[in-house]
């Protein structure tokens, strides 16, 4: 079974710096893969593949930090607090996954995926657009 047939789709949206596309990009993937390991009841690849993402998302969004504090990005403080949410959020599944053995369901895959596209589709795009202009400015591209 694959995640399309679960109801998990990518709607990701390329928002123009590809280090962030890319990171997107295998977010996304993983999430895709995690629901699949959810259905099939797979506690070890579960495990394995929600830890890469939780490491993959710190990585991340250090990065989007950089990025916007480089750029004076004045929506960094707002940006980093919904970092910070998420990586919550994670921190709990991953404390549940560990005490409980219990997977997340598909439904919960489902919304980390969306809050993705919509971090994506919003903050990271406002990011993008302050970045544009900023660099653009001193004459140098994103």
């Amino acid at each position: 079974m694959g995640a399309l047939e679960l109801g998990i789709e990518s709607n990701l949206i390329p928002i123009g710096i590809s280090e962030v596309d890319r990171d997107h990009h295998e977010l996304d993937r993983l999430i895709s893969k995690l629901s699949v390991a959810s259905v099939e009841e797979n506690h070890d690849d579960f495990t394995k593949l929600f830890n890469d993402m939780v490491e993959h998302s710190r990585e991340h969004f250090a990065r989007e930090e950089i990025l916007m504090r480089k750029g004076r990005c004045p929506s960094l403080e707002l940006h980093s607090q919904e970092h910070a949410a998420i990586l919550d959020t994670l921190a709990r599944h991953a404390h549940s996954l560990m005490l409980k053995r219990q997977l997340l369901r598909v439904e919960q895959i489902r919304a980390l995926g969306s809050w993705l596209n919509r971090h994506a589709d919003t903050a990271d795009k406002h990011m993008v657009d302050h970045l544009n202009r900023h660099y653009a400015l001193s004459g140098i591209s994103v």
